[in-house]
């Protein structure tokens, strides 16, 4: 068996960076597309279905999203530092001021998922705001790539992500929820078909960025 080495600018740290990146904003954004691309569609709900599908079950995975997105970025220089054997601030990327600036509206956005429970309306804000503004700073900084990158992966954490949250709280709340069958499966179609729109416009989003050069937010 022949094994082919990596390209010689392949960095085994750089990919783990950004598969932490891709995950956490795969969650986060999940969480945010469940509560308003799902829950707010379906109308008429039982006091069984309310409880199951409350947004603020989702939050969880937003938090878990929101910390991978800040281990990545934090985390990462520690690691770099420890490799090369260099103080962290020699790691600091040149604009200090963007790169503080997404951690704030990661904490921005770690406090509002944590609100979520206790005050939905505002802890929904702050975590979509945060979120959002992360994910999406390369629309108002960076160049073509990044902004194309920026909304290819906005489109498939919204399509993937939010699927990954209606499965497990959703669909499997449900499913081992004790409403009559015909309930459960009117439920489980109306959670298709809430689905439905947002998946096929993120999808379509997904192909149209869809490039062959990866690139890093």
């Amino acid at each position: 068996m022949i094994v082919v080495p990596p390209p010689p600018e392949f960095s085994w740290l750089k990919m783990s960076k950004e598969l932490l990146q891709f995950v956490g904003y795969f969650l986060a954004i999940g969480a945010i597309g469940f509560r308003f691309g799902i829950v707010r569609r379906i109308r008429g709900l039982s006091d069984e279905a309310s409880r199951i599908l409350r947004a603020d079950n989702a939050a969880l995975f937003g938090m878990l999203g929101i910390m991978l997105v800040l281990l990545s970025f934090v985390g990462g220089l520690f690691v770099e530092s420890a490799m090369r054997k260099v103080v962290v601030a020699e790691l600091l990327p040149p604009s200090l001021g963007r790169f503080e600036f997404k951690l704030g509206m990661l904490a921005v956005a770690l406090v509002g998922f944590r609100l979520v429970r206790s005050d939905p309306s505002i802890g929904w804000a702050f975590a979509s705001i945060g979120t959002l503004l992360v994910l999406l700073q390369p629309l108002y900084t960076g160049k073509l790539a990044g902004k194309v990158n920026a909304v290819h992966i906005l489109a498939a954490s919204t399509w993937l992500g939010t699927l990954l949250v209606l499965t497990v709280i959703g669909v499997r709340g449900v499913i081992r929820s004790h409403t009559a069958g015909q309930q459960r499966a009117k439920l489980i179609a109306d959670l298709v078909n809430s689905f439905s729109p947002l998946a096929l416009t993120a999808a379509t989003i997904v192909g149209i960025t869809e490039s062959p050069q990866p690139g890093c937010i």
